[in-house]
């Protein structure tokens, strides 16, 4: 793709739309970002970046489905989570669509963040969505495995989720900053479809102030930039939108459980020595090799840490609980009597 081309797809609309605005809710006035700004953000030069921040979003393509709506937040989420409890995740976009498609494709933005404030949303891997350039929209609205997934979803409910005025760009700065980033669509004038997108930044692009947006088309990250209260694709020539159905969420109650179960969870080793041990729960387990460390990360929620990742200490500030998590053999047993990890 030489940068003409590049640069149109920049400018155009995705080619298939599947975000439909919310139908009016008295009840969101209630709930408006606005009302609720706290801490100052960063100016709009330099303005601030979540990817830039926290590390960069996945990229992933929603092919041939109307899926926006579901690509757009579980990017909302993973970024919250990246934000929150330093974590790299992976969440289900078929969990969120199977659940809110309408009849005839494409989805509205409300009913997502309704799901994932009622529901929460699971990780990929236990309702995989099967995302790329040939994902069909029959793909993404199967329901198998949606009962066992469900459990799994609960843990990851999202807060207060907020509607924020399209046409207050200072809001959406603010959620962006405050948030963690904010979910939201854009369409052409005279249309009913648009699509639907996260915006995890905001600063200056081709010389005006703008908002930088993940997509689930490549390339993915894009901008939408404003000057005299007018939208543009990329740049001041470019495509002339409207954005709407503009949301933020907070992390739900329940991550504060998450944030102190994994917050001292980590891979420890006391210098001059072979043996690495994982803090977990406040003790130590003894992990005999890389292997023996991913599967167990297979079978437990241990997320955002890595073999690589090993910290050598003059000192260990957890209790060794004597576990071994591999094949031990006598000569452990021998290190464990004479006090190994102490």
């Amino acid at each position: 793709m030489n940068k003409e081309e590049l640069q149109k797809l920049k400018e155009s609309m995705p080619p298939i739309l599947g975000c439909l605005e919310d139908e009016y809710d008295p009840r969101d006035k209630k709930y408006v970002y606005g009302n609720v700004i706290g801490a100052d953000k960063p100016p709009w030069n330099p303005g601030f970046d979540n990817e830039v921040e926290y590390s960069p979003l996945r990229e992933d393509h929603q092919g041939k489905s109307l899926a926006c709506v579901s690509f757009g937040t579980t990017n909302d989420m993973e970024m919250s989570v990246k934000k929150n409890l330093k974590q790299d995740i992976s969440f289900s976009q078929r969990f969120i669509y199977s659940q809110i498609h309408l009849s005839g494709g494409g989805a509205s933005p409300r009913t997502a963040y309704k799901l994932l404030n009622k529901q929460g949303v699971c990780e990929d891997k236990y309702m995989p969505t099967l995302v790329g350039h040939n994902l069909e929209e029959t793909q993404i609205i199967d329901k198998i495995g949606l009962d066992e997934a469900q459990k799994h979803a609960l843990q990851w409910r999202i807060g207060t989720y907020r509607s924020i005025a399209p046409t207050n760009v200072e809001a959406l700065a603010q959620a962006i900053y405050e948030n963690g980033g904010c979910g939201g669509g854009y369409k052409s004038f005279g249309v009913t479809m648009g699509h639907f997108v996260f915006f995890p930044a905001y600063g200056y692009h081709k010389g005006y102030m703008g908002f930088k947006f993940h997509d689930s088309y490549a390339p993915h990250d894009k901008w939408i930039i404003f000057n005299n209260g007018k939208f543009y694709l990329d740049n001041i020539q470019g495509h002339q939108v409207q954005l709407f159905s503009m949301w933020t969420a907070e992390p739900g109650d329940n991550w504060k459980n998450i944030i102190k179960e994994t917050s001292n969870m980590n891979l420890t080793r006391k210098r001059g020595t072979e043996e690495v041990f994982l803090n977990i729960g406040g003790e130590r387990v003894w992990i005999k090799s890389a292997e023996d460390f991913n599967k167990l990360k297979e079978s437990q929620p241990i997320e955002g840490v890595e073999w690589k990742n090993i910290v050598d200490v003059d000192e260990f500030d957890t209790p060794y609980n004597g576990k071994i998590h591999g094949k031990a053999d006598f000569s452990d047993w021998i290190k464990n009597r004479l006090g190994l990890g102490k």
